[in-house]
C-alpha cells in the first residue's frame, strides 16, 4: 500500500507541471511504466491533467495512448520470448488465478475483439495482453487493438474533463448549483 500511495503523492506533485513541454512524455512513461508495476492511475490522471489544461486535452489522450501501446508490446515482447516464466516472475500465482480463468474465457470467446474491449474499458489490461501474447498473436495486432481501445478511452476521458464546466453550464439544474456555488449570497 505504500507504493501506492507514494505514487498517488508524486502524481499529485507532478500535475503542478501540467503546463510544461515535458508533461507529455512523463505520462506516456507513468502509462508505459503501468504495465509492469500496476499502481498508476491513468484513468485519474488524464481526467485531471485534462480539466487543469482544457486546450491540452488532446495531447495529454494521445500520449498517454502511446505510452500504453509501448508498454503493452514490450509486455507481450517479453511474454512471447520468455513465456509462463516471465509471467511468474512479474505477477506470481497470476496464472491460478480467477482473473486468469476470467481473462482466458474472454479470450477464448472473442479473441483480438477481446484485447481491444479490455483495452477501451476501466479493467486492468495486463492480463489479456498477457493471454494474448501466450497465444502468439502477432505483436501488430496487439498494438492497434491496445492501440485503438486506449485512443477511444483517454481521448473520451480527455475530452469530457476539458469541457465539462460547458457540458455542466447545459445542464439546468447543475448550471444553478454551479451558480450558488460562485455566488454564496
Amino acid at each position: 500500500m505504500r507504493l501506492v500511495q507514494r505514487t498517488l503523492k508524486w502524481v499529485r506533485q507532478l500535475q503542478k507541471y501540467v503546463d510544461r513541454p515535458w508533461y507529455p512524455l512523463v505520462l506516456a512513461g507513468l502509462t508505459f511504466s503501468d504495465l509492469f508495476i500496476v499502481v498508476v492511475p491513468s484513468d485519474g490522471i488524464v481526467v485531471a491533467s485534462s480539466a487543469a489544461r482544457p486546450k491540452k486535452w488532446f495531447l495529454i489522450g494521445c500520449s498517454m495512448t502511446l505510452g500504453s501501446v509501448l508498454g503493452a508490446l514490450l509486455l507481450a515482447a517479453l511474454t512471447h520470448a520468455m513465456g509462463e516464466s516471465f509471467i511468474n516472475w512479474l505477477s506470481p500465482n497470476l496464472l491460478d488465478s480467477e482473473v486468469w480463468i476470467v481473462t482466458t474465457g474472454w479470450f477464448d470467446r472473442w479473441g483480438v475483439w477481446a484485447v481491444f474491449l479490455v483495452a477501451i474499458s476501466p479493467l486492468a489490461q495486463q492480463p489479456i495482453i498477457l493471454m494474448a501474447a501466450m497465444a502468439d498473436m502477432p505483436l501488430p495486432i496487439i498494438g492497434l487493438c491496445v492501440g485503438g481501445g486506449r485512443l477511444i478511452k483517454f481521448l473520451g476521458y480527455a475530452w469530457i474533463a476539458s469541457h465539462s464546466p460547458k457540458l455542466i453550464n447545459k445542464i439546468p439544474a447543475l448550471r444553478d448549483e454551479l451558480k450558488d456555488l460562485d455566488d454564496p449570497e
